[in-house]
């Protein structure tokens, strides 16, 4: 690698690759001024190519091929850059209720801590509160950090108007998090609306709810004007976590992918002599059976014209749902053994209840696209192609059904299983496996030079095992893996034969919530022939196609168990004990700190009460900075040529007979 520094040309890099190709460097560079990257200069045997890095090849990066804008390979020899995910401070902050009166203390609570390399630490550093309100005031509290990088704040402040507030924390004069809250002269309401039902129904039958509004005084509200309002959200549920199983109520294993309902609903009535209402929702009208959640809200005027509104959520789930448990990896197979059971909404199996297997082998078939071929690009249509080659009726029982089906060949397959509910609607569960074996597969072709690559599993815990399975495009070629870790990248070569390959990762607590695992898939040249006509493509010319997956962790080993055990009722006055047990993610008790506030429930029924979980705020998205420029996709191939006489030049070189050239 040349360059130039000053006008003055120097090597910045001479040095052979290894048996595996590669050549490693110490970056950055660290004379200054820097130099600026000139050409590069490959050579094997008697070849040599020379690249121009100010037109870099096409850059991928997380599933995408764009143009390349930088001069290529520069920050090698530049200033030092964070070129991985940079350390942060991040902090939870929240107040124990969402509205005030201006005469009350605020209580402010939260926490601050660092990430770096994936890994969650306390923050040891100096932190301050500062709490803005109306007309631009602004009252900084200093707070002191615990060990476990917490802190506390109250806000009391005499004669201060009513409005909205903004409580900040901030290191240095950066904004790490802030939450709001209302100042508001408020009027306590003089009674309370309860709502009362059960907490999960069945999907097949028509389900009450009972509206019971109470002064505080004692006393029932009566002949008061009550609005009722229902919306309905997706809601996944599992009726009992069994292992290996998934079930027809997970969306990702549904045929139904999209959530369907009946439109929202609102009704308005009285509260009749014992200041209730009953309000009836009939989930059997429903277009599917899908598990969903009842939005119920209740709002009740009260004779002063004060409004105390209600939610409660229902969970409204199938009669029955299906289970199946199968491997979604088999590295060689003759036989796909799942397990099918059929659970009810209390967990319990159900026995008796007719099923349909099918076994459906999935394929890609594609073909060459009619064009012009004008840019010397050959585009390819892929179609999927499901051939249902077993379809078996079965009834559940109190067991799991273990089931034997024989499979003729490696490839892609689906167990789907189907049943009915009693008003017919169908419940349907669909789990994809790869079976390996010797034959080479078929996938569907690259799309702008993006293959795919499919995790064994949708979600991870640290310690887990993951299997990802290489669908190439190319029966043979040669796959370089980049595991995108926190702290460094992690290289490994995997040969693909027949048109699949796997890679086997153990998965890191510093891996959550998720980490990019890029797969670049290089093909060299396809036999020796190049294109078969005068005008044909070079399709055989070597080829570089990349995917990135990522692969979903869960973080569990960042959270805590929290019970508390209090008194059902206390008089006021009375002191009472609480019991509070802490436990790790394992079940085990450990020691920390613990905020305990004891709010008034009327209080809280005033404004939207804050998200208390601080997870979300520590375990933050994470974006992938690793780009690959590859020169394999600017060669041209084989070029079509043919002779191309001019005039009748050609005639005038034959002898008489036109035999052969004159001497």
């Amino acid at each position: 690698i040349e360059g130039y520094r000053n006008s003055s040309t120097l090597v910045l890099l001479d040095g052979k690759t290894d048996a595996e190709g590669i050549i490693q460097w110490q970056a950055p560079f660290s004379v200054y001024p820097h130099p600026t990257v000139k050409r590069m200069i490959i050579k094997k045997g008697r070849d040599i190519l020379v690249l121009d890095p100010n037109k870099a090849p096409d850059e991928y990066a997380d599933n995408h091929w764009n143009k390349s804008r930088s001069r290529w390979l520069q920050w090698a020899f530049a200033a030092k850059t964070v070129r991985g995910e940079p350390e942060k401070t991040l902090a939870h902050i929240f107040t124990e209720r969402p509205v005030y009166r201006p005469e009350e203390t605020v209580h402010i609570k939260g926490y601050i801590r660092t990430r770096q390399h994936g890994l969650l630490d306390a923050f040891a550093g100096e932190a301050r509160v500062v709490v803005k309100g109306p007309g631009s005031q602004e009252w900084p509290i200093p707070v002191d950090l615990t060990g476990t990088g917490s802190f506390y704040a109250a806000f009391s402040e005499s004669e201060i108007p009513t409005g909205t507030y903004l409580a900040e924390v901030k290191v240095g004069p950066r904004i790490l998090k802030s939450v709001s809250f209302n100042v508001e002269a408020y009027k306590l309401p003089r009674f309370e609306v309860n709502l009362h039902g059960l907490d999960t129904v069945p999907l097949d039958r028509p389900f009450d709810i009972n509206l019971i509004a109470s002064y505080y005084a004692g006393g029932r509200v009566v002949d008061r004007p009550v609005r009722w309002r229902v919306t309905q959200y997706p809601y996944t549920w599992t009726p009992q976590t069994r292992e290996g199983f998934v079930y027809s109520s997970d969306g990702r294993y549904s045929r139904n992918r999209r959530f369907d309902s009946t439109p929202s609903l609102t009704h308005q009535v009285s509260t009749d002599d014992n200041g209730s209402s009953i309000l009836q929702l009939d989930p059997t009208i429903e277009p599917t059976a899908q598990p969903r959640t009842y939005v119920v809200e209740a709002t009740v005027t009260g004779a002063d014209e004060q409004t105390v509104t209600t939610v409660r959520h229902v969970r409204a789930v199938p009669s029955f749902v299906i289970g199946i448990r199968v491997p979604r990896f088999l590295e060689t197979a003759s036989h796909i053994k799942p397990d099918i059971i059929v659970a009810g909404p209390e967990g319990g199996l159900i026995a008796n209840k007719e099923l349909t297997v099918r076994l459906i082998h999935r394929q890609w078939h594609s073909h060459l696209q009619a064009s012009d071929f004008s840019d010397g690009v050959a585009r390819y249509i892929t179609d999927v192609v499901d051939d249902t080659i077993l379809e078996k009726t079965i009834r559940s029982g109190t067991e799991p059904i273990p089931m034997r089906l024989p499979i003729e060949k490696a490839g892609v397959y689906l167990v789907e299983v189907e049943g009915h509910d009693k008003l017919g609607r169908a419940t349907v569960v669909s789990v994809d496996l790869y079976a390996g074996g010797d034959e080479a597969l078929a996938w569907s072709k690259p799309k702008a030079g993006v293959f795919e690559v499919t995790p064994d599993h949708t979600l991870y815990e640290p310690g887990d095992k993951a299997t990802v399975l290489i669908k190439s495009p190319y029966q043979q070629a040669r796959a370089l893996v980049i595991v995108e870790e926190p702290s460094k990248n992690r290289y490994e070569w995997v040969d693909v034969r027949g048109g699949k390959a796997t890679l086997s990762l153990d998965i890191e607590d510093s891996w959550v919530p998720r980490i990019p695992v890029h797969v670049v898939l290089m093909r060299g040249r396809t036999g020796s022939e190049g294109p078969t006509s005068k005008t044909a493509l070079d399709l055989g010319k070597p080829t570089t196609v990349a995917s990135t997956s990522w692969l979903q962790v869960a973080p569990v080993e960042n959270t805590l168990q929290v019970n508390l055990k209090v008194p059902e009722k206390a008089q006021p006055g009375d002191t009472i004990d609480v019991a509070i047990d802490l436990r790790d993610n394992h079940g085990e008790p450990v020691s920390g700190e613990v905020t305990l506030w004891l709010v008034d429930q009327a209080v809280l029924a005033l404004g939207k009460e804050q998200r208390l979980d601080p997870l979300p705020d520590f375990i933050t998205d994470r974006r992938s900075y690793v780009s690959v420029h590859d020169t394999r996709n600017s060669s041209f191939g084989r070029l079509p040529f043919s002779v191309m006489p001019g005039g009748d030049g050609e005639e005038e070189e034959l002898d008489d007979d036109g035999n052969g050239p004159l001497d």
